[in-house]
């Protein structure tokens, strides 16, 4: 028999969720708020899989594959798409597969991408901060119609190729950049004519450290029409957040739209900021999904399918 640990905070999986993976073998909790890394790795040893929720523990270190390079431990789950906080190459050379649940969110992340421009473009973001904080003085504002206007997707990974759908839909055009060409009927194009051409830019690229991180800097924005609005469901990671702040002071672009983090929540004090809580993929849907994956990482291992594996 099989032992696998589930390490999680409380709520995110409940035992009538895991009825298959107790037919492979002994499931046992690590339930908390949080752990360090070292302190699952000592536990996790002694498991043949790791299903892991990123909120327990949010950063693997070199010394956690240390202590589980040539355990009993094959392969760790997690409930996350993003997985440079995993450091997938380490997990490589400790001989751990490194499983992300991918495909989960793509819906739900797509539409709230559109909602963000839809926001912005029809400045629903000033006039509910006009009720709050103006004394119900609500000015009425110019808008934009995103009919014909372009769209530039930067990743076309499902949740991209999501956001061009949805974007077809309404009427606009669309542009998109990849690191690798897609044979998919969306015109690609580099990173300079994307962001010289389009109207919105929607970010949606994958985190690879020294490769995507910072890529989205002053040389970039400086391209940009003065009228684009940029939302990014990605990593923050990826804008230079320094660069980020000097285009929207000076008009380079219009605005930005992202996650509200330790990077981003000095933004706030800009009106052509768009900042909300880390929800995007958050919904019963995706919950549903994520579970299904979490666990199914684990069932198809188990029968020598490897799927969902990060390397990089």
């Amino acid at each position: 028999m099989r032992r696998i640990l589930i390490a999680t905070i409380d709520g995110m999986i409940a035992k009538e969720d895991i009825k298959e993976l107790e037919k492979i073998g002994e499931v046992n909790w690590l339930v908390k708020e949080h752990i360090s890394d070292v302190e699952l790795a000592t536990i996790a040893k002694d498991y043949d899989y790791l299903m892991l929720n990123y909120d327990i523990v949010e950063n693997l270190t070199e010394e956690f594959y240390n202590i589980i390079k040539d355990s009993n431990l094959k392969a760790i789950s997690a409930d996350i798409t993003g997985m440079s906080w995993a450091l997938p190459k380490k997990a490589k050379e400790a001989g751990i597969y490194l499983l992300n649940t991918t495909n989960y969110c793509t819906e739900s992340v797509a539409e709230y991408s559109i909602m963000q421009i839809m926001l912005y473009a029809k400045r629903a973001n000033l006039t509910y901060k006009d009720i709050f904080t103006n004394d119900n003085n609500v000015e009425s504002r110019k808008t934009i119609n995103l009919l014909n206007k372009t769209i530039g997707i930067v990743g076309l990974g499902n949740i991209g190729t999501r956001v061009a759908e949805i974007a077809k839909g309404i009427g606009m055009n669309v542009i998109a950049y990849n690191r690798n060409k897609r044979d998919i009927d969306i015109k690609q194009v580099d990173l300079e004519t994307l962001f010289k051409e389009s109207d919105f830019i929607s970010i949606h690229l994958k985190t690879i450290p020294g490769v995507t991180t910072n890529l989205i800097n002053k040389d970039l924005l400086k391209l940009c029409k003065k009228e684009c609005f940029i939302e990014n469901q990605a990593d923050s990671k990826i804008m230079n957040i320094d660069d980020l702040k000097e285009a929207l002071e000076n008009g380079l672009i219009s605005g930005y739209g992202a996650t509200y983090n330790d990077l981003t929540k000095d933004l706030a004090k800009y009106d052509n900021a768009i900042l909300f809580p880390a929800n995007a993929w958050f919904s019963d849907e995706s919950l549903t999904n994520l579970k299904n994956i979490w666990m199914n990482n684990i069932l198809e291992f188990e029968k020598g399918n490897i799927i969902n594996l990060v390397e990089e």
